[in-house]
């Protein structure tokens, strides 16, 4: 006599309960809809994020440059100004002068 280990999908298991190997088409489609639509509406907000997260960085990298002036503008006794300017496109620089230097 041998021994044979059945497994709960040939043994009297309900059908809800029995073993299922791989996924439905339908699981597979189910997941692509969520997809095509959770899409769209969370682009938005990663871009939001996204812009407030260079923002805080330009502010950093801005930060020094403002403390460098201040205490340029201390010693002298002169104003002075941190200003952002235009190179091409979207790229800026940032520049430091003494407001002497400024024409109005």
């Amino acid at each position: 006599m041998t021994r044979s280990n059945l497994s709960a999908c040939s043994r009297g298991v309900p059908r809800a309960y029995r073993c299922h190997r791989g996924i439905a088409v339908i699981e597979v489609m189910m997941s692509v809809i969520l997809l095509v639509i959770g899409t769209p509406l969370a682009f938005p907000s990663y871009r939001d994020m996204v812009h407030k997260r260079q923002l805080s960085q330009n502010t950093e990298l801005l930060s020094p440059s403002t403390e460098t002036m201040q205490a340029i503008s201390f010693t002298s006794g002169q104003p002075a100004t941190v200003a952002p300017f235009r190179i091409s496109g979207n790229d800026w620089c940032m520049g430091t002068m003494e407001s002497q230097d400024l024409l109005f």
